[in-house]
């Protein structure tokens, strides 16, 4: 559920040693790419992470997107 956190642009973020690129970088950088990033809406709502301050591009996810998640083409990662 806190991984939602990862999401919120208004959060800031440390630069990891190995990749030196913030986890804001990364989602930046597949979105550049063309990838579709959803966040929970629930779990944003329960950690008190407010949709607005998501990473622009990043779009609410919920129940009614599980049959993408399913799809042999989708890429998901999870944290």
């Amino acid at each position: 559920m806190r991984a939602v956190t990862l999401a919120d642009g208004t959060i800031p973020q440390h630069t990891p040693g190995v990749t030196e690129t913030s986890p804001h970088d990364r989602l930046r950088s597949l979105l550049d790419r063309g990838a579709t990033i959803y966040a929970c809406k629930q779990c944003s709502k329960q950690t008190g992470v407010d949709e607005g301050d998501w990473l622009d591009g990043i779009e609410p996810g919920g129940p009614d997107l599980v049959h993408l998640q399913m799809d042999p083409d989708t890429k998901v990662m999870t944290y």
